[in-house]
């Protein structure tokens, strides 16, 4: 079972005062950014996890700096931290807890200065920003800023192929995850002032900062959105050969990191102009399937196939005609059972009571999900049991339950619960 103090113990971190500081990184990133430290712990090697969560806390402290507070001081207090931590660099010592975890993971792994010098420098240029008048000025903006912080966080990741190759392909990655999240952060941006969109895109389309800042479905803005949503897609699918050429246990990572952005473009093109009307928030269901598929493809370079939204079944429906029901008609129980999480029945399937439950539990969820969402074939779940990992597969037919509209959304909230118990069982 996967613990922080084995964690460290693999990533070198003997130390007493070194495996502190590395844990104050993890304590911080925990409550603030637990959409980026969960994936980390489940999905990234051990012997990495400490050194990526000392990069990215480093990171996500000097954001915070320059996003919170009032405005007229960010810049003092940002010049002040990127002095205290230049001077951390040239002497290998610090009395900030975060950079002392970064400074002993540079130490041990040899990192180099280049990134976290592009970064501070590129934050200190992003505090005064101007907006993009042209698309080159927003190119200019990935170089200095998203793609040192992408690097920041992931210098440590053995490549397979040559540096360069490697950058270029960070490089993929950064400009569409970026345009990714400009598009679904253009609400809260417009609130404070700031807008993530070139000029000439606007004018392209014939669309004002007015009409964003309003809200307004106009044709020309709904071109907009989607030629951005276009243009992030093509560099993530082109930047998606990154799989093959990183080492095969951190392929999860980065396949999973593709994911998000893929899915936060469908809720774009999904939700249309409502992405410029209110806040945007990824869905916790999703991003549990995302991560239970990622993890379930291993070592192999490929990206994931697909993005099943909400209201979409995850596994392949029923061609029966007529008829999106299902019951079960074969189930191969082996392992322990889990008792007590679910405390009502699935139509037609008995014994599921509290104090009646015999199936063990990765059977018991996947049995539910298939009569809930009343589209599912068969199902196949794989469960850890001591040292060997078993596999249940459940074969269903047509002719129970009829396809109620309420049914997929008890399937999406029992596939968060399945997501779950996978991360935890592995």
């Amino acid at each position: 079972m996967r613990t922080w103090r084995r964690c460290l113990d693999a990533a070198g971190v003997r130390a007493d005062t070194a495996r502190a500081d590395f844990s104050a990184a993890a304590r911080f990133l925990l409550p603030r950014h637990f959409e980026g430290w969960g994936p980390l712990w489940v999905l990234a090697p051990p012997e990495s996890l400490p050194h990526i969560a000392a990069a990215v806390a480093l990171a996500r402290y000097t954001d915070d700096l320059c996003d919170s507070g009032p405005a007229g001081g960010r810049t003092q207090r940002f010049e002040e931290w990127a002095d205290h931590v230049g001077t951390a660099l040239d002497t290998g010592s610090s009395e900030h807890r975060l950079v002392r975890a970064y400074l002993y993971s540079a130490d041990l792994l040899n990192l180099s200065r280049t990134w976290i010098d592009s970064y501070i420098a590129g934050t200190r240029a992003d505090l005064e920003f101007p907006g993009f008048a042209q698309e080159a000025d927003y190119q200019r903006y990935v170089d200095t800023v998203s793609m040192p912080s992408f690097m920041l966080g992931i210098e440590v990741v053995p490549r397979l192929v040559p540096e360069q190759s490697f950058i270029a392909s960070v490089r993929l990655l950064s400009e569409g995850s970026q345009r990714a999240d400009h598009l679904t952060d253009v609400f809260e941006d417009l609130r404070d002032g700031r807008l993530y969109l070139p000029v000439s895109d606007l004018d392209r389309h014939r669309v004002t900062r007015a009409d964003l800042e309003q809200g307004l479905g106009t044709a020309g803005v709904r071109a907009l959105l989607s030629a951005t949503a276009c243009s992030a897609r093509a560099s993530l699918v082109e930047g998606e050969r990154i799989l093959g050429e990183v080492a095969p246990e951190y392929r999860p990572v980065f396949r999973f990191v593709i994911g998000v952005f893929h899915k936060r473009l469908d809720d774009v093109e999904t939700r249309g102009v409502a992405i410029i009307r209110r806040p945007y928030h990824d869905g916790k269901v999703a991003c549990l399937r995302l991560l239970a598929r990622s993890r379930r493809m291993g070592a192999s370079p490929k990206a994931l196939p697909g993005y099943a939204g909400l209201g979409t079944p995850a596994v392949r429906p029923s061609r029966a005609a007529g008829n999106r029901g299902c019951c079960v008609t074969r189930v191969e129980e082996k392992g322990p059972l889990r008792p007590g999480l679910f405390r009502r029945t699935a139509g037609g399937v008995r014994g599921w009571r509290r104090k009646h439950t015999t199936r063990p539990i990765s059977a018991q969820l996947a049995a539910w999900i298939g009569c809930q969402a009343g589209c599912v074939e068969r199902v196949d779940v794989c469960v850890r049991a001591g040292s060997s990992i078993e596999t249940h597969q459940l074969e269903l037919k047509s002719g129970i339950l009829g396809g109620r509209p309420h049914c997929r959304r008890r399937a999406c909230r029992e596939l968060a619960v399945l997501a779950w118990i996978f991360v935890v069982c592995w």
